[in-house]
């Protein structure tokens, strides 16, 4: 018998994505010292590396044991981007037509503005496609091709402190839900069609909106799906975002019966030596 063993921690090396969790991936950020970025092969964009600026990943709070990530500070030098430097912006995420899912684990989420925002569309992040705060409400506020599909004012609110898992599903003209804390929070429908907006349309920062409005804290993940993940894999994501990685070598497991049996051999074997007169020196 074996078991399965998932990664309870951020990975200190790179590691394989699993099979399931690679379909339809276009952009995979991590936080580790060599930092860590997936870009689909498929894309046209050339992705140099992840930069905040010409800073390095640092040490988060503890977004996972040990973990670390990408500061998000309200500064323009502190931000997620694809460049090689602040001034030589590219294009970070395509965002293609069609459903879409979007993972980002922040340790201690604070907005700075008006519309704290995760990502807006568009090379100078005025873009029709975003996921922002709405007023600073903590409270999620969705928009697809210029049509609010989900702008809450009233309803859970995120937490400020701590390790915050957060999932939003795009489901083209079906549906959008988020998640954090493990559990679905948030579920609207609507009949809204993401239509692909190209790479000069595309997210080239993530951490900001509109120029100004951050949600700051510590990215140690950030994920992005050409599709609709499904409920199955969105609920395991949201408890345990390492599940995305393969899991580690399965481990044998001895169980009550083959333990038993195992005793009930050696106790036999022992009687039989009693039983000849040898003993114990």
């Amino acid at each position: 018998m074996t078991i399965r063993r998932i990664r309870g921690r951020q990975p200190t090396t790179r590691a394989p994505i699993a099979p399931e969790f690679a379909h339809g991936l276009q952009v995979a950020i991590g936080g580790r010292t060599d930092p860590e970025f997936y870009r689909a092969p498929s894309s046209s964009a050339s992705i140099h590396r992840v930069g905040r600026g010409t800073t390095s990943p640092t040490t988060a709070g503890d977004p996972w044991p040990g973990g670390i990530g990408y500061k998000v500070d309200s500064s323009i030098s502190n931000v997620i981007r694809a460049a090689t430097t602040t001034n030589d912006p590219d294009t970070l995420i395509e965002i293609l037509a069609g459903s879409w899912t979007f993972q980002v684990c922040v340790y201690n989420p604070s907005g700075s503005g008006t519309n704290p925002g995760f990502f807006r569309s568009g090379d100078t992040e005025t873009g029709a496609t975003f996921v922002i705060d709405n007023g600073s409400t903590r409270r999620p506020w969705v928009r697809v091709n210029g049509s609010d599909i989900l702008k809450a004012a009233a309803g859970p609110q995120w937490p400020t402190s701590g390790f915050v898992n957060f999932i939003f599903r795009f489901v083209q003209s079906t549906s959008v839900d988020v998640w954090w804390g493990g559990v679905q929070q948030y579920l609207v429908t609507h009949n809204t069609a993401q239509i692909g907006l190209g790479l000069t349309l595309g997210v080239y920062v993530l951490g900001r909106q509109n120029g100004s409005e951050y949600i700051n804290g510590t990215y140690s993940a950030a994920r992005w799906w050409n599709r609709a993940l499904t409920d199955d894999q969105v609920r395991r994501l949201a408890r345990e975002p390492n599940v995305f990685y393969a899991p580690l070598p399965s481990m044998p497991v001895v169980g009550f019966s083959a333990a038993a049996s195992f005793n009930a051999a050696w106790a036999g074997a022992a009687n039989q030596v009693i039983s000849s007169g040898a003993r114990a020196a």
